[in-house]
């Protein structure tokens, strides 16, 4: 299978480019899920009419920012909380964002 010649080839620990293959990797592992999610939401949006179409693309941009900056969050404060624990202190103080 493809997605195993991939795993083989980036399972370098040392290769930089491993992390972001594994997660590619991961998602690969949910195609069923994410295609029957595109064919329902093509499914609804086939019943909207054009308004209701460009205010859902609206709402979906709008999701899509506000889950990219909790994402972001989550990966700061992990960060902080591991370098918290790596050295005895955070790299920033918390009232300083």
């Amino acid at each position: 299978m493809k997605l195993e010649k991939i795993a083989e080839i980036y399972s370098d620990e040392n290769n930089a480019v491993a992390p972001s293959v594994g997660t590619f990797l991961k998602l690969a592992k949910h195609e069923k899920e994410f295609a029957a999610k595109e064919k329902a939401e093509s499914a609804f949006v086939a019943t909207l009419t054009p308004k209701q179409q460009k205010l859902f693309e609206n709402f979906k941009d709008a999701w899509t920012e506000l889950d990219t900056i909790l994402e972001l969050e989550a990966f700061r404060q992990g960060v902080l909380s591991a370098e918290k624990q790596k050295s005895g202190h955070s790299l920033k103080n918390e009232s300083g964002r």
